[in-house]
């Protein structure tokens, strides 16, 4: 057992740091990180991104708010689902946007709209919503650091 989590904790760090790289390309605030912890309603989150679905029509640039749109409706979808429960023990995190991947070798100009949710490894014990040109994992790489898989 103590195996299969260190190899599920590797994976979950892998995801993080392909996620920590990843850019909005126009550097407009499109990409949406949401932390649910294990005592917040799944609920509870899809109407919070339902409210930011409505503010977002206030956005006065037409790519981003598109965009925007596009991320938290996708994220609606992925958590639909699970509406009717809490989120799991150690928490979702989610992260929704239109982004590119800045690599060594290559850099893809094309953005793809991607939405990843998974359970967290480790407990959760903050609720986090953010909209911004970047992913916000920090917490997540500390958690993942602190069992020195690095």
């Amino acid at each position: 057992m103590e195996i299969l989590n260190k190899y599920n904790l590797q994976k979950e760090k892998n995801l993080v740091q392909r996620l920590s790289e990843a850019k909005s390309l126009t550097g407009n605030p499109i990409l949406i990180t949401m932390y649910i912890p294990s005592n917040y309603y799944i609920s509870s989150a899809i109407n919070l991104l339902k409210s930011e679905l409505s503010i977002a029509t206030n956005i006065k640039n037409v790519l981003e708010r598109t965009s925007v749109a596009l991320a938290i409706k996708s994220s609606i979808d992925c958590l639909e689902p699970w509406n009717c429960y809490n989120a799991p023990k150690n928490g979702l995190v989610l992260c929704s946007g239109e982004i590119y991947y800045e690599t060594a070798s290559t850099l893809c100009r094309k953005p793809t709209q991607e939405v990843f949710v998974f359970v967290s490894q480790k407990k959760l014990s903050k609720r986090l919503y953010v909209r911004d040109n970047k992913f916000h994992l920090d917490s997540i790489l500390e958690m993942c650091e602190e069992d020195e898989i690095l």
